[in-house]
């Protein structure tokens, strides 16, 4: 475990010293993720000013809170983008240098894939949150703060490990690309509350895809808002489910490697 740390470490710096050389990506990804923000600010006001009442319980601020707790989220799956691109690896055969490597081949390909621009997206999201919060005046308890950090955390994890899942199954089916690019296209769904969609897309963003939980679900949390038994349950049980299901794939994709 410690070794591994160590070998993280390293990548992370390696990572940190090409986002030094690199500073004009760097700056412009700053800029996308800004305006980003900003326009998705704008869009709330320009709707709940011509529809005040426009998703029950949601209002403008707790939507941007949303955004706000979306932006964290996507800042900690980046950070772990070397699952995803698993896919590609495979595909170049890029795969054989971690097995002559002494360390284990999720850390390598997990350390490979740093991105510390993700750092910024954490950032950002933090202190537009912080902004919200302060503005508005509004005060969640401690307990709130730390179910709805909580449920972002492990909501987010079960994300990554649905994207580790289908990133693996590659040893097996081969180019998974277009497969990956119909999931990716899901990710905007997470800054909608869940009372957006109709009642058949529930299911599949409570189990197949739950990207309720690292959004509405740990903003809800974090405003104090009424939330459904049953759906504590359900975080609980894709955590399973999801942590299963990559453990038995990483498992037997170790002997197809």
């Amino acid at each position: 475990m410690i070794k591994d740390l160590i070998i993280l470490k390293r990548y992370w710096h390696i990572s940190f010293v090409n986002l030094i050389h690199y500073r004009a990506n760097f700056l412009l990804i700053v800029f996308y993720w800004t305006v980003s923000l900003v326009m998705l600010i704008i869009f709330w006001r320009v709707i709940f000013r011509f529809l005040p009442d426009f998703i029950k319980d949601w209002d403008f601020k707790r939507l941007i809170g949303l955004n706000s707790i979306c932006y964290i989220s996507w800042g900690f799956f980046t950070l772990f983008w070397g699952i995803h691109n698993i896919p590609e690896k495979v595909i170049k055969g890029e795969l054989d240098k971690f097995l002559a490597r002494p360390m284990s081949i999720m850390v390598g390909l997990i350390g490979e894939g740093i991105r510390l621009e993700a750092v910024y997206e954490i950032f950002t999201g933090i202190v537009s949150l912080v902004m919200i919060t302060v503005y508005y005046n509004i005060r969640p308890s401690l307990i709130d703060i730390f179910l709805g950090l909580s449920a972002l955390i492990i909501g987010t994890t079960v994300v990554i490990l649905v994207h580790g899942t289908v990133s693996l199954l590659s040893l097996w089916i081969g180019r998974m690309e277009h497969f990956q690019s119909v999931i990716d296209g899901f990710d905007d769904f997470q800054k909608y509350p869940l009372e957006f969609f109709p009642g058949k897309i529930h299911f599949f963003l409570l189990y197949i895809l739950p990207l309720y939980f690292p959004g509405a679900f740990a903003t809800k949390l974090y405003f104090g808002m009424k939330i459904p038994v049953w759906h504590y349950v359900s975080l609980l049980g894709v955590l399973i489910f999801w942590t299963l299901a990559f453990s038995l794939t990483y498992k037997y994709s170790k002997k197809k490697i």
